[in-house]
C-alpha cells in the first residue's frame, strides 16, 4: 500500500478536472475532422486501456499520468456522443412525422 502524502493527494485529484478543460478543444476538432464515430470508437479503446492502467500504476506520477489519460477519454467520447445526438433525434422525428400517418393509432389496434 501507498503512503501518500497531502500534495500528492492533492496532485492526483487535480488530474482529471485539468484534462477535461484541456481536452475540450481538441475533442471538438477532432470530432470535425474524424467524424463522431471514429472519436468515440477511438476513446472507448482509450479509456478501457486507462481504466485497467489505473489499478496497475506503480506510482503517483503514474497515477496522475493515467488519470489525466483516463479522463482525456472521457471528454472524448462525451462531446462526441453530445455533438452526435442531436442529428440522431431530427432523423427520428423525421420519421416518426412520416410515419404518424401510415401507422394506426395504438388505441385501435
Amino acid at each position: 500500500m501507498h503512503s501518500l502524502s497531502e500534495t500528492s493527494l492533492g496532485a492526483i485529484l487535480l488530474a482529471k478536472p485539468i484534462a477535461s478543460l484541456l481536452c475540450m478543444p481538441f475533442a471538438a476538432r477532432a470530432v470535425e475532422t474524424f467524424g463522431s464515430r471514429r472519436v468515440v470508437l477511438t476513446g472507448i479503446c482509450l479509456y478501457a486501456l486507462a481504466l485497467v492502467g489505473i489499478g496497475l500504476v506503480p506510482s503517483v506520477p503514474f497515477l496522475i499520468a493515467n488519470l489525466f489519460v483516463f479522463s482525456l477519454a472521457s471528454n472524448f467520447v462525451n462531446i462526441s456522443i453530445n455533438t452526435h445526438a442531436p442529428g440522431l433525434i431530427t432523423r427520428r422525428t423525421k420519421v416518426e412525422r412520416k410515419n404518424v400517418f401510415m401507422n394506426p393509432p395504438w388505441f385501435l389496434i
